[in-house]
């Protein structure tokens, strides 16, 4: 089994760290096990967040509470880290927001190192980040934001820069739902991944965090993806060693 997206960003950057996340994979049985941060954490990413700290107090404080770093510190441990030997098969990569407009700065950062992975996220629309606080939701028309949100996939999956589309539906994280169906949509989403040669993937981190929301993409959306013959990764999400490989054997029996 794979585990896909796995994030290390709770700790510095030292061999005791992600052995212990290898020993967990071992446990659960992974054998591909990928690690990745997210673009936020790191200062040549930090021009596509303006907007973001500008949106409310509660996003400006998110932001900068952050223990910033250099994408070099990640890759020269990423480099020192390749020379060692794990018991299953180790890939590191980075897990980058989208923001429409700044695929330049994107594909500058993530051409500058040889990663093995790099996931595509909408963790952002127009400013809003839907995933950091029920209470951001009050006043939001949700059909609007659903709407919002798949148009903005469209780009990620258009300018092929990335590799896979991170956790396709976590909008449904707080249990909104649209009042359209969203059919057409999945399937359009489905036909442009195929289209431009992206993986989808089914991650368990919204059922994670939330254990009432389904597992992975809802069952309308993943059968589109099945239909058009789209790749598919499994990911749990997880953000401490404890956590990988949650629900991966279940996301793998969905596909």
């Amino acid at each position: 089994m794979k585990d896909m997206h796995v994030h290390l960003e709770y700790a510095d950057y030292t061999f005791e760290w992600i052995d212990r996340f290898v020993a967990q994979a071992v446990k659960m049985d992974i054998d591909t096990l990928c690690l990745v941060e997210h673009s936020h954490q790191f200062t040549d990413f930090a021009p596509m967040y303006t907007g973001i700290s500008q949106y409310s107090e509660f996003q400006n404080w998110w932001y900068y509470k952050k223990n910033f770093r250099q994408l070099k510190e990640y890759t020269d441990f990423i480099t020192e880290a390749r020379k060692r030997e794990y018991p299953i098969r180790l890939l590191f990569g980075l897990e980058v927001c989208y923001f429409n407009g700044q695929e330049e700065l994107i594909e500058k950062n993530i051409r500058a190192f040889d990663y093995d992975h790099i996931i595509g996220s909408v963790h952002w629309m127009d400013g809003f980040g839907f995933d950091l606080n029920r209470d951001a939701w009050q006043g939001l028309d949700v059909d609007t934001q659903y709407r919002r949100h798949f148009e903005i996939m469209e780009g990620l999956i258009e300018c092929e820069l990335f590799d896979v589309v991170g956790h396709p539906d976590s909008l449904k994280l707080f249990g909104h739902k649209p009042g359209y169906d969203l059919n057409p949509t999945y399937d359009r989403i489905a036909s442009l991944m195929k289209k431009h040669d992206i993986a989808a993937e089914q991650n368990g981190g919204v059922h994670l965090k939330l254990p009432e929301i389904e597992l992975g993409m809802a069952p309308d959306f993943l059968a589109a993806v099945k239909r058009h013959g789209v790749r598919i990764i499994t990911s749990s999400d997880a953000h401490r060693p404890e956590h990988v490989g949650m629900n991966v054997k279940e996301l793998v029996e969905t596909l």
